[in-house]
């Protein structure tokens, strides 16, 4: 994926008062060092600008600060879809995840929700082609 439509749209949310990130990450290495696999680029890309934040608006969506990331795919997320890569919540049932492969058939990078209770690719829905379209359906 070309970065220019993922910084058109973080521009965009960035500016809106209803975004609340964090300053960036100083090294988005340690994130591929922590979960033991390189980062999809559109993630380094991301944490490189932000260390998590939040958007308030019709839907709530909560970046993953960088310790949560990496106990999310670490942890039990890691255990039922091993090939995706969690990124956001939306502060209550649901984990927001990347495919980076595309290997539920929707395109590599194409954004996924999940219920976090019920983990699975049988319960995850595609919300989004990529991260920029992500940015544009949480608006």
């Amino acid at each position: 994926m070309s970065v220019t439509p993922l910084a058109a749209a973080y521009a965009r949310l960035a500016a809106d008062p209803r975004w609340m990130g964090s300053g960036p990450l100083q090294d988005p290495a340690g994130l591929e060092q922590a979960v033991g696999r390189p980062l999809p680029d559109e993630l380094y890309w991301l944490y490189g600008r932000i260390a998590g934040g939040e958007w308030s608006g019709r839907r709530t969506v909560q970046v993953l600060s960088p310790g949560r990331f990496a106990r999310v795919n670490t942890g039990i997320f890691h255990d039922y879809l091993p090939e995706m890569v969690a990124f956001a919540t939306d502060g209550g049932p649901s984990i927001y995840f990347l495919d980076p492969e595309g290997l539920l058939r929707q395109g590599p990078g194409a954004v996924w929700q999940v219920p976090a209770g019920v983990l699975g690719r049988d319960t995850a829905r595609v919300i989004a082609p990529d991260l920029a379209g992500f940015f544009g359906w949480m608006a």
